[in-house]
């Protein structure tokens, strides 16, 4: 089951008895971990009704009988165990348990990123449901947003969603940080707009140079110039526009020579070091450049940084030049 499936189930309050909770995304484990306690125990009768566990300091005995007592004065007890796979025993020493768990008990294993072995899922699949929490797709990004925003008594507009995802990219912890600043910033809003997530986010300059080397890559001129704008009305310095886009077309032109050689775009790009939100198009824009553009390319950077650095014309129309020539190429 994927993470957004199992958020619609406990919207709709289907609760399993049983759960297998792993992979690279820790937050998000976390974060359910306590949406399930705060759907299942009444703070008063915590100390009753929840228990916690860790794999490497527990034995299957002590999470099978605190999961099989009966709850006190409530509906369901939690049971949750953390760094399940450091368990020293077997995990067959749960397989009666997973046959029949009770009803009354919600039973929570929490594993690392390592996906488990076929074996310890296929225990699960009978009476429990197994999640693997991974880093967000980028199209599963905005609904994450909005989760995120409702939980906060908010609503957030597609745009503010849309440049949120843009400049913290799938980085859910970050994500849910800069909301909290964010709703504190809206004050009595209703509804967060772009500009709230503009005037908190520290880091929106430079996913907009991420955009500005896309148009690059695409040669969309107007959405290029668009984007140096905003920049520059940004208060962005001219030569660190220069330096992004330059280093675009360097890594262009390695990824280019790395796949002359037999690699794939995208191996290419993750030896580069491209970040894995923007691996795809990275990969895309790869596969398209033609490394007979390079010297071109680098000889208008040459020129551009020259005039820059020399020439008493506006640095604005220094840059918009050189993207008109380089998109033209």
């Amino acid at each position: 089951m994927k993470p957004l499936e199992l958020q619609k189930d406990l919207e709709k309050g289907a609760i399993a008895p049983l759960y297998l909770f792993y992979g690279e995304e820790a937050f998000l484990i976390d974060t359910t971990v306590d949406q399930l306690t705060k759907l299942l125990v009444e703070p008063r009768l915590a100390s009753f009704n929840f228990s916690l566990f860790y794999g490497g300091e527990s034995e299957p005995r002590q999470v099978i009988n605190a999961a099989q007592t009966l709850p006190l004065a409530g509906k369901r007890r939690l049971v949750v165990v953390k760094e399940a796979d450091q368990f020293k025993s077997s995990w067959k020493d749960f397989s009666a348990y997973f046959e029949q768990p009770p009803p009354s008990t919600c039973l929570v294993f929490c594993t690392g990123a390592t996906a488990p072995k076929s074996e310890i899922t296929s225990l699960f699949k009978k009476k429990g449901i197994a999640v693997r929490f991974y880093h967000p797709f980028r199209g599963e990004i905005p609904e994450w947003i909005r989760r995120m925003a409702k939980e906060r008594g908010k609503q957030i507009s597609r745009e503010a969603t849309a440049l949120l995802g843009e400049t913290l990219e799938n980085d859910l912890q970050r994500i849910s940080n800069e909301l909290e600043k964010i709703v504190l910033y809206a004050g009595e809003k209703r509804v967060i707009e772009r500009e709230d997530v503009e005037a908190v986010i520290t880091t929106v300059k430079e996913a907009s140079i991420f955009n500005l080397t896309d148009s690059l890559a695409v040669k969309d001129r107007q959405q290029a110039l668009d984007v140096l704008n905003r920049l520059l009305d940004a208060g962005e310095p001219s030569l660190r526009i220069l330096g992004m886009i330059a280093r675009h077309y360097r890594l262009m032109v390695r990824a280019g020579e790395m796949m002359h050689s037999g690699s794939s775009a995208a191996d290419a790009g993750k030896q580069l070091g491209v970040n894995n939100f923007h691996l795809r198009e990275f990969a895309r824009h790869a596969e398209a450049f033609s490394l007979g553009e390079a010297r071109p390319c680098f000889s208008l950077l040459f020129q551009s940084d020259r005039k820059l650095k020399s020439s008493r014309i506006s640095e604005k129309i220094i840059l918009e030049d050189l993207i008109t020539r380089l998109c033209a190429l």
